[in-house]
């Protein structure tokens, strides 16, 4: 009986040798990204990655994480509706995160990102001048989905702010995008411009 119990017991798999079963398994599906199929190893960090995102209220499925979850240039990124997701069902602020849009002569300029904690309002806004100062508007999504890219960026940094620990430090793959397109890019850095009185504002909920 006691040798047949070592035996059983020699035979137990580690909690590691469980998951990287587990990511063999899944990376032989091909409804994955294609950075995950057939890659084992990447399967895993995306298995870890699920396990810190989770929280006690909520368990995040590891297929879904997989699909928000990219690959820029070697760095690991989450989507940025992904993170707002997050941000947004993590309870951490009152309500989801809103958005306000201001124009100037007649283009998206800025977009503030806002919502509450305990009743006070907290907020980030990115406008355009910034952008070009960072050297972000060399991606050339700034000019085909400017309200979009800074709506993302302005949300993105208030939960860097406000709410660190959704994203347990993971960063978006449109940050990296822009960090890429900045590094080569030489803009003199300026200070934003303070919007005239008669510029319009109207609110949007992406």
């Amino acid at each position: 009986m006691t040798d047949s119990k070592e035996i059983v017991e020699e035979k137990k798999l580690s909690p590691i040798q469980e998951k990287w079963q587990e990511a063999q398994y899944l990376a032989q599906s091909s409804l994955l990204p294609k950075h995950f199929t057939g890659q084992p190893a990447n399967v895993l960090i995306a298995l870890e990655y699920a396990k810190q995102l989770s929280t006690a209220n909520k368990q995040l499925s590891p297929i879904s994480v997989m699909q928000n979850l990219y690959v820029v240039h070697g760095n690991c990124g989450l989507s940025s509706k992904f993170k707002i997701a997050l941000a947004n069902s993590s309870g951490k602020f009152d309500s989801q995160i809103k958005y306000k849009t201001a124009y100037k002569d007649g283009k998206v300029f800025c977009v503030k990102a806002y919502t509450t904690i305990g009743g006070e309002e907290v907020s980030h806004d990115i406008d355009m001048d910034t952008a070009n100062a960072e050297g972000w508007t060399k991606n050339p999504k700034y000019k085909s989905l400017p309200q979009l890219m800074l709506s993302y960026r302005a949300a993105s940094s208030l939960i860097n702010l406000y709410a660190p620990e959704v994203t347990m430090g993971l960063t978006t793959d449109d940050d990296i995008m822009d960090a890429e397109y900045s590094e080569t890019t030489v803009v003199e850095t300026e200070k934003p411009k303070a919007l005239a009185s008669g510029d319009i504002i109207d609110d949007d909920l992406l």
